[in-house]
């Protein structure tokens, strides 16, 4: 359901593919968006932390499409 390959292009760099899924997955969980995005910024260094968020915002973007079509 989400295209993880194309994703990871999108967003320049092949070794996000968990923060990606992490994105889908969490419009399906009970916390917002900030909360995921607070406990990402506290685990990653400061080197990998952009490249992070950005792969979590379209990962949650792809779950949010996912989602609508639900």
């Amino acid at each position: 359901m989400v295209d993880v390959p194309s994703l990871m292009r999108k967003v320049g760099n092949p070794r996000v593919a968990n923060i990606i899924l992490l994105g889908a997955m969490s419009v399906f969980m009970p916390f917002s968006a900030a909360k995921w995005l607070e406990v990402i910024e506290e685990s990653m260094p400061a080197k990998i932390l952009e490249i992070n968020k950005t792969a979590f915002s379209v990962g949650r973007e792809a779950g949010e499409k996912i989602k609508s079509g639900f």
